[in-house]
């Protein structure tokens, strides 16, 4: 896979499909392993600090969900990338979990929309087995507490967690429980279609 590089952040080239089945290999396999969604607000927030571009470099996998990425990877000789849209992608992930019997997780929001998603996402794949759904507080958890939430996780059978606590808290976090949590893990967006 050709990694494109816009102002020293990693973009890989991918589309849909490959991205998709990337991650599912993954999980069918086990492995920890994390993936970023990257607009241009990650290539700023990156820009600005080296160790959050770090983190972002260290990724298993990096979509270019803006159209602006998109644009300076053609024109680095990535002429057939296109657009990997984050919330477009979380509906694949889920469609292609739901038909292999993937179970998968939430880690981030709030109760309210956690359970409001999780209705959706039912009504959507009913035979989707949901695993978990943590709302974490809106504080830095405790040594122990995040143990547990590990712990938590990898009891629950989840095969894929979806972790959405906004850039770039939710990138920090990934690359800060790779492996740790035991399967693959990427951010999620809470795209008005499943809300």
């Amino acid at each position: 896979m050709k990694r494109a590089f816009i102002l020293g952040l990693g973009v890989d080239q991918t589309n849909y499909r490959s991205a998709v089945q990337g991650i599912l290999d993954w999980a069918l396999r086990g492995e920890s392993r994390y993936v970023c969604i990257a607009n241009v607000h990650m290539v700023m927030e990156a820009y600005d600090d080296a160790a959050f571009r770090q983190i972002v470099n260290a990724a298993d996998l990096v979509t270019p969900d803006g159209m602006p990425l998109v644009w300076v990877m053609r024109l680095q000789g990535l002429r057939q990338q296109e657009r990997v849209y984050g919330p477009a992608l979380t509906q694949f992930v889920l469609e292609a979990a739901d038909r292999e019997g993937i179970p998968v997780g939430f880690y981030g929001s709030t109760p309210q929309t956690l359970e409001k998603l999780k209705r959706n996402v039912q009504e959507r794949y009913p035979s989707l087995k949901i695993a978990y759904l943590y709302a974490p507080p809106f504080r830095p958890l405790t040594p122990e507490e995040d143990e547990e939430v590990v712990r938590a996780i990898n009891d629950s059978g989840t095969r894929i967690l979806f972790v959405g606590l906004g850039c770039p808290k939710q990138e920090r976090w990934m690359a800060a429980h790779k492996g740790r949590v035991h399967r693959p893990f990427l951010r999620y967006f809470r795209a008005k279609s499943m809300l």
